[in-house]
C-alpha cells in the first residue's frame, strides 16, 4: 500500500446527496447546515460558518491555545477582517 493521499478538495470526502447552490433560493443559505451539510460556499454560507467558528473558540478556550500556537493570523484575530 501507498502513503495516504490528502484529499484534494472538499467534494473528494463525501459526496453531497443534496448540494445547494448559490442564487437558488433555497433558505438553508446563510446557516451552518448550508455550509457544513449542503456544502455551500456563497458568501452568505461562508460568514455562517465563520461566526460558528468564532463562536466556537469563544466557549472553548483550550481550542484558543491549541491554534494560537498556529502561524495563521485568522485564529489570533477571531474573525477576519474583510
Amino acid at each position: 500500500m501507498g502513503a495516504a493521499r490528502p484529499f484534494e478538495n472538499v467534494g473528494d470526502m463525501m459526496p453531497l446527496k443534496n448540494p445547494i447552490k448559490p442564487g437558488d433560493g433555497d433558505p438553508r443559505h446563510g446557516t451552518l447546515n448550508g455550509y457544513t451539510n449542503h456544502g455551500c460556499r456563497c458568501e452568505f454560507c461562508r460568514q455562517a460558518n465563520t461566526d460558528a467558528h468564532y463562536d466556537y473558540m469563544q466557549d472553548n478556550p483550550e481550542q484558543q491555545e491549541k491554534h494560537a500556537r498556529r502561524e495563521n493570523e485568522a485564529y489570533h484575530s477571531g474573525r477576519r477582517k474583510r
